[in-house]
């Protein structure tokens, strides 16, 4: 990613964590990043599509986390971080027009993670079809208590307790870990 869109991404992250993001301009983007507004345009057509390279930047990190080796666990640890991290940007997001984005980003990494997960932990022999809708069922349910616990009811929760929320619920719902073969 070159430097001046990064510059931009983190400058916009900052503004959304101070205001709801119908407050934001470009030209208050491009003012504190100490650009002009055709710079701006150059790497992003507008605040949509900023928000959108905001969240598709994840979705890499953490894709390129699991083609490194890392374990469903670490990358749903960074995914639930970054939500944490960007907590008051991510609930104005929420509240915007770009929902629809940050559900998109939200189905997208955790269903990936939950992929990982259930493919290294489930024990039961069923169909693929079934299969996916279990992946699916997790992935909507923490998305879900992601809603309810983070963004509709302004908790603040800090990041360890999110993970024992989120590692609790995966404990208590799958049996016994066994070997890839037996799905």
């Amino acid at each position: 990613m070159k430097k001046t869109e990064q510059l931009i991404i983190n400058t916009f992250l900052e503004l959304v964590e101070e205001k709801p993001l119908d407050k934001i301009t470009i030209q208050d983007i491009a003012n504190k990043c100490g650009i002009n507004r055709n710079t701006f345009y150059y790497h992003f057509d507008d605040i949509y599509s900023l928000i959108e390279s905001v969240f598709n930047n994840h979705v890499v990190t953490i894709e390129r986390m699991f083609e490194e080796g890392a374990s469903w666990s670490e990358c749903s640890e960074v995914a639930l971080n970054f939500l944490v991290q960007n907590r008051r940007a991510i609930r104005h997001i929420a509240f915007s027009m770009n929902r629809n984005q940050l559900d998109h980003y939200l189905f997208v990494v955790f269903k990936r993670i939950f992929t990982e997960y259930l493919l290294n932990n489930f024990i039961v022999n069923i169909s693929d079809e079934k299969f996916d809708n279990l992946i699916l069922f997790y992935t909507y349910a923490i998305m879900g208590c992601i809603d309810h616990n983070f963004i509709e009811n302004n908790n603040d929760i800090e990041l360890e307790a999110l993970l024992d929320k989120f590692n609790t619920t995966l404990l208590m719902t799958n049996p016994l870990k066994t070997s890839k073969q037996s799905r």
